[in-house]
């Protein structure tokens, strides 16, 4: 085709200036910056719900396990600062601890604690007994309820498993990351 003075040209541009690709850099960092934080207290929630939602898991076993055997069932709870989990055992002394003449049953050791729920997972307990052991017919054979507390850093919430006398297992959330009382 062959233009002539008169005709226009028509030029067209595709893609973005410089100018508009930097700004949108900088609005997508701002955005990833404010962002972040919630990402991270997000996953902290999840690793302790997960972890909760393990040891409520194990506990309801243990009660199935004392009723099925017509034996007492216990779960010994590790809540010290570097060794936290839990050891399931058929209690064949009746003595509401693990000794060398009960049977394991199921171990969730401190290494495969931290490998699914993170080093920042802390596992704690909170009165008596922090050593639940269930009676044949699924209440706990030692007097008390069990409350065990599940916090990880950084994170605002405290999940908490509550094992009342007759054997039932709660979780909830508690009203504060120091306290021992759940959130209604």
């Amino acid at each position: 085709m062959i233009h002539t003075r008169f005709e226009k040209c028509v030029r067209y541009d595709a893609g973005f200036t410089l100018v508009e690709l930097a700004i949108a850099l900088a609005v997508g960092s701002i955005l990833l910056a404010l962002a972040l934080p919630m990402f991270a207290e997000s996953r902290a929630n999840g690793q302790i719900r997960a972890a909760a939602a393990q040891l409520q898991q194990d506990l309801q076993w243990a009660r199935a396990e004392a009723i099925k055997r017509n034996q007492r069932v216990g779960v010994e709870i590790a809540t010290a600062a570097n060794a936290s989990g839990w050891t399931v055992f058929v209690d064949r002394n009746n003595s509401s601890t693990l000794d060398a003449g009960d049977l394991t049953l199921r171990q969730f050791g401190n290494a495969e604690f931290r490998a699914r729920f993170g080093s920042n997972t802390a596992l704690a307990a909170n009165g008596t007994p922090n050593l639940p052991v269930f009676a044949p017919f699924g209440n706990l054979a030692n007097v008390g309820n069990g409350t065990y507390g599940f916090t990880t850093t950084p994170t605002t919430q405290r999940w908490l498993l509550v094992v009342g006398t007759g054997g039932r297992i709660v979780t909830c959330i508690a009203q504060s990351p120091s306290s021992w009382t759940c959130r209604l």
